[in-house]
């Protein structure tokens, strides 16, 4: 099977370190394929407003790899980013949020979960996912780091102990029994946090990944494949075709 992760920002300088992450826990089958798109040059989609000059070149993008075979797709930002969009145009190709998936695995981990994100901005986005796939009810807190994403990436202690600080009180506080980093540039500290916080830590890079080889290997064995009748209905392709060729 073949899996793409998307960036879907305009800067690349992160693929590689992506590509070894997902290489160290992929199937031996798998093939990993790295995309980010460039034409954006957004380096990061903390506002709505760059969400929405993302989501037409996503879609172009996702259109393109399913008709090349593509197993799955996972779009690399907590967000979940023109997920529905992206599902939409996906053929029989499956489309991984990092966000659903994670909050999908914390529930079979603990009855409640808390989100660390990094900024307060990020916080009515992510509630807005969490309350669209169903699972406000067992949401403990969302708990801002006052971190950005560059922050995730280059200060490393500074996270580390911002992200203990507040996976804690989630914990003490708010009773929280499953902890779930809220960004995708996160991903390195997930191990460390479970040693230190005694909890599940639910990785945003490594679980919608695994999360991807699983819906492929529904669809390869069991033959079941995304819907595509009333919301998941996909549009006409003369039209979706003339939309995408202006961009």
């Amino acid at each position: 099977m073949k899996i793409v992760w998307i960036n879907p920002v305009g800067d690349d300088q992160y693929d590689s370190s992506i590509l070894q992450r997902l290489c160290s826990v992929k199937r031996a089958e798998t093939v990993i394929d790295i995309i980010s798109l460039k034409e954006l040059q957004i380096r990061n989609l903390e506002y709505a407003s760059y969400e929405a000059f993302a989501v037409p070149y996503l879609v172009k993008v996702i259109k393109e790899i399913a008709e090349d075979g593509v197993s799955a797709a996972i779009i690399g930002c907590f967000y979940d980013v023109g997920l529905r969009a992206a599902r939409e145009v996906s053929g029989n190709m499956h489309v991984v949020g990092p966000c659903q998936s994670s909050l999908s695995l914390a529930l079979t981990l603990g009855n409640n979960y808390s989100v660390l994100v990094g900024r307060s901005k990020w916080i009515p986005r992510i509630k807005e996912n969490i309350l669209s796939y169903g699972m406000s009810s067992s949401l403990a807190s969302i708990q801002s780091l006052d971190l950005c994403v560059e922050d995730m990436e280059k200060n490393v202690e500074l996270s580390f102990s911002k992200m203990l600080g507040g996976g804690k009180k989630a914990i003490e506080k708010d009773n929280a029994e499953v902890i779930v980093l809220g960004c995708t540039a996160a991903d390195k500290y997930s191990e460390r946090l479970q040693d230190a916080l005694g909890v599940p830590v639910v990785d945003p890079l490594l679980i919608p990944f695994k999360w991807a080889e699983y819906v492929a290997d529904v669809s390869l064995n069991c033959h079941i494949y995304p819907s595509r009748i009333h919301g998941s209905e996909s549009p006409e392709p003369q039209c979706l075709e003339q939309l995408l060729s202006h961009l």
